[in-house]
């Protein structure tokens, strides 16, 4: 639901307000509450009694919200008021209704990425004001200096406005998110300095507000109307990434059609992982080797190496190794207990991994790095010395898990695939694997049972198809070398069973270019379209998703009339025109449009 205060707009949905504009630039991308447990995990919320009240330049937003989890169970009321001036409150008050152990509770504010480099200024809780920029590189550090102990933030806007925020309650901090691919730095309460995680006992209160306005603008104005998503091509192109897949933990092996279908897809390799650390690695590369050959695909095999016995452990690895006799694409070394706050022992590990095993295939390279989030990485930034290549983690749900929030994660990939190569001082860089979940959490403060990764359903959706062709695009133009995406098959994979997901298709489509190359294209509204657009030879195809619920009008700048139109994912597109260097579409919800080329 849109609704005005004044010269400002936004959109609010179950408790958040989201996309604030001003002339139609965001300037805040989401204020929404968090209850997070202790092992940082959030308390959905639960809404009753929601009233909207929206005038032509005003509002009022009441509701209340439960959040359970586990020990959880905390109750509040949220109330927003958005005026005709232009000022917009948001107020919380609630307790909790059992004692359990949280690590936050209130109120987050999201700053668009594409803020970086804006000049601030800073008010703290002493009183004293300082002068700060937004970083454009993104920052290990918590919380990014001087963004900390804030009751005031304020940050120039277009046509030298300010957007000022004030807050209440609690003393708040920001952290860069782009860490973990979202595409915002965040202000949150509770200082991450205090320790957590902490009791909080049955009926204690908790009362925050926030209070957000925009000083040097006229009381009354319309944003601009939204245009049909753009799309346009420059004349800049990278090699296409060598794309694999990784093997299910827990999924039987696949019917001979299902291995026909994958081995269709002219794959690079096939991801599998081996705990050092457990009693399982025998009958795991077992599994691996098998499901490689049927494949014919060579195995990028991850190494999970307890720090603490790693040459004994490694030892075992090569004698399992030299058993099953896999073909051997590269060797992926990590520690297998990854711990925020200590430096990984990379160097280290790769080189008694180069020790022990490069014997075993002496062309397959060596890449280290993490096999989690880029902030454990960003946090201890080392020279890629003793190793071949630089690897790391995506997943886009640390923070945030509806579809809006996983389409603004796309465009962070590359900013975060960017500083990767800044990392790796060119050494190829190596994304392994992309999946829509986190596998593990390394948070959490409490042991967690092993489990299988959770699936999530939409890896079976179109929209998920859409979300992996958005990925690719980022990762690929930001110039990575090979990237892992999701799993060969299973529910965490491309098809189960006699199942093909939508994903399948998009892989299919990118398989026909494999050795080919990724031309750059920009969209004028990428959290609506955006394209990925292959070249090999002399042909051109330019996949183009749409992340809306609905039909939308999509136009393509380009010089040469297409040759074909077709549908890749979704239902068919209506009839395309083209006039005047603009082809123009009108194409269904949640679904990939193929448009080609042939010279």
């Amino acid at each position: 639901m849109m609704l005005r205060a004044g010269p400002l707009e936004m959109r609010y949905g179950y408790g958040d307000l989201r996309a604030i504009s001003v002339g139609g630039r965001e300037i805040v991308r989401r204020i929404y509450a968090a209850v997070r447990d202790r092992n940082w995990d959030t308390a959905p919320n639960a809404l009753d009694n929601v009233v909207v009240q929206a005038r032509p330049d005003a509002f009022d937003v009441s509701f209340a919200c439960e959040n359970r989890l586990n020990d959880v169970d905390f109750a509040w009321r949220g109330a927003i008021h958005g005026s005709a001036e232009g000022t917009v409150t948001y107020r919380l008050e609630g307790s909790a209704r059992a004692t359990f152990l949280k690590n936050r509770i209130g109120f987050c504010v999201l700053h668009p990425a594409a803020c970086a480099g804006a000049q601030c200024e800073i008010q703290h809780a002493d009183g004293g004001r300082e002068r700060a920029v937004l970083p454009r590189r993104i920052i290990a550090a918590q919380p990014v200096s001087p963004f900390e102990n804030m009751r005031l933030f304020r940050q120039r806007i277009a046509g030298g406005a300010w957007l000022e925020i004030a807050f209440e309650g609690d003393l708040f901090e920001m952290e860069d998110q782009r860490n973990w691919t979202d595409a915002s730095y965040k202000t949150f309460s509770t200082p991450l300095r205090l320790p957590f995680p902490v009791e909080v006992k049955q009926g204690a209160h908790v009362r925050q507000m926030i209070t957000l306005r925009v000083e040097g603008l006229p009381r009354r104005g319309r944003a601009r109307p939204s245009a049909n998503p753009l799309i346009s091509f420059s004349d800049h192109t990278v090699p296409l990434p060598r794309i694999g897949l990784g093997m299910p933990a827990d999924a039987p092996a696949p019917r001979e059609g299902a291995v026909q279908a994958l081995r269709g897809l002219k794959l690079a390799h096939l991801r599998a992982d081996l705990d050092l650390s457990g009693d399982t690695v025998v009958g795991d590369l077992r599994r691996a080797t098998a499901m490689s050959k049927r494949l014919g695909l060579p195995l990028e095999l991850a190494l999970l190496v307890p720090a603490e016995d790693a040459d004994v452990a490694l030892l075992r690895a090569r004698a399992a190794i030299q058993a099953a006799r896999p073909r051997i694409a590269r060797w992926l070394i990590y520690r297998a207990v990854e711990v925020q706050t200590e430096p990984p022992p990379i160097q280290t590990l790769v080189g008694l991994a180069r020790r022990h095993l490069k014997g075993l295939a002496p062309r397959a390279p060596f890449a280290s790095g993490v096999n989690t989030d880029f902030m454990f990485l960003n946090r201890h930034p080392l020279a890629a010395t003793g190793m071949d290549a630089l690897t790391v983690a995506i997943n886009p749900q640390v923070h945030a898990f509806d579809d809006a929030s996983l389409v603004e994660t796309l465009a962070a990939q590359g900013t975060l695939a960017k500083n990767l190569q800044r990392l790796a001082r060119s050494k190829p860089v190596i994304v392994s694997p992309v999946t829509l979940l986190p596998r593990f959490n390394p948070y959490a403060t409490a042991a967690l049972a092993r489990a299988s990764p959770p699936a999530d359903p939409r890896q079976r959706t179109a929209f998920g198809a859409c979300w992996a062709l958005g990925s690719l695009k980022y990762l690929a133009e930001a110039g990575m070398s090979s990237v892992t995406f999701f799993e060969t098959h299973g529910p965490r994979g491309l098809l189960e069973g006699r199942n093909i997901f939508p994903v399948y298709a998009l892989f299919a489509a990118v398989g026909a270019f494999a050795g080919g190359a990724v031309l750059a294209s920009a969209s004028s509204r990428p959290l609506t379209a955006d394209a990925l657009v292959l070249v090999k030879g002399r042909r051109t195809s330019a996949l183009i998703a749409n992340f809306a619920e609905g039909e939308t009008d999509i136009e393509v700048r380009t010089a040469a009339r297409p040759k074909r139109i077709d549908r890749v994912v979704g239902a068919e597109s209506a009839p395309a025109t083209y006039m005047d260097g603009r082809l123009r579409l009108r194409v269904a919800g949640r679904s990939i449009t193929r448009v080609t080329w042939a010279q």
